[in-house]
């Protein structure tokens, strides 16, 4: 095969995985949605006062949809591009590249919904308060809101791929490789903001882990998350670069 034609199959395969990329604003607008309706019926039916934004609290949800994200590239692309003539080696060296992509859609995504949200707080009068810590004071920074959701999709992402490949090859080995994830999961949560609250939180809560990070900083946070967001690419190419492809039975 010439490097053309190399790079042609490269060029392709990245189309297809980008054509992907459409889902984050889909889901960060179906969010949206369902923030503002829970939002108004809070004002509605309740004191009618609202002091915190609700947009954070969508985003607990958001997270999860990123690790479903990294899960469905290595579970299901990954056997789909395989059997379509692309090597295991082509498509695990374009993953990355996908990842980081979406990491930067779903930070842009989750940060226009600040922004709607800054702008309807404003014209009703309320406010947009926090209730977790983030490496940002209000939602209004949005360079430092896109920088703490790039590093937390990153993370998210990239352990679901890892994930994803391991259940694919044999769930018993995804089983063993779940602490794993939750481990660099939390870590990335606890340097952009100890206060996440989910399923996370017995992890998150540990006093220890903690006072290790302190308040978030943005360094910190970027830091952390390259970092396990390598090791999560270095486990996910262990797991796949040899893993055998299913086929349905005629």
């Amino acid at each position: 095969m010439t490097t053309l034609d190399t790079r042609i199959r490269s060029r392709r395969l990245m189309e297809r995985l980008g054509a992907e990329l459409v889902g984050a604003p889909l889901v960060a607008g179906i969010l949206i949605l369902g923030t503002a309706l829970l939002v108004g019926a809070v004002a509605t039916f309740g004191s009618g006062d609202i002091n915190a934004s609700g947009w954070e609290s969508a985003a607990q949800v958001a997270r999860w949809y990123a690790g479903g994200v990294g899960v469905y590239a290595t579970a299901v692309f990954l056997p789909l591009f395989v059997t379509h003539g692309y090597t295991r080696r082509e498509y695990t060296a374009q993953v990355p590249f996908f990842l980081i992509a979406f990491a930067l859609a779903f930070s842009l995504s989750m940060t226009i919904g600040y922004v709607l949200e800054g702008l309807i707080y404003d014209w009703l009068g309320w406010e947009q308060g926090l209730t977790n810590q983030h490496i940002y004071g209000t939602p209004d920074e949005y360079g430092l809101v896109l920088l703490e959701f790039v590093t937390v999709g990153a993370v998210w992402s990239g352990v679901g791929a890892a994930l994803g490949g391991a259940f694919y090859r044999r769930p018993a080995l995804g089983m063993v490789l779940v602490p794993v994830g939750i481990v660099m999961i939390a870590l990335v949560e606890l340097a952009a903001g100890p206060g996440y609250a989910g399923p996370l939180t017995a992890v998150t809560g540990l006093p220890v882990l903690s006072d290790i990070f302190g308040t978030p900083t943005a360094s910190v946070a970027v830091a952390v998350s390259v970092a396990s967001f390598l090791a999560a690419l270095a486990l996910m190419w262990v797991i796949v670069k040899d893993v055998p492809i299913r086929t349905k039975k005629s």
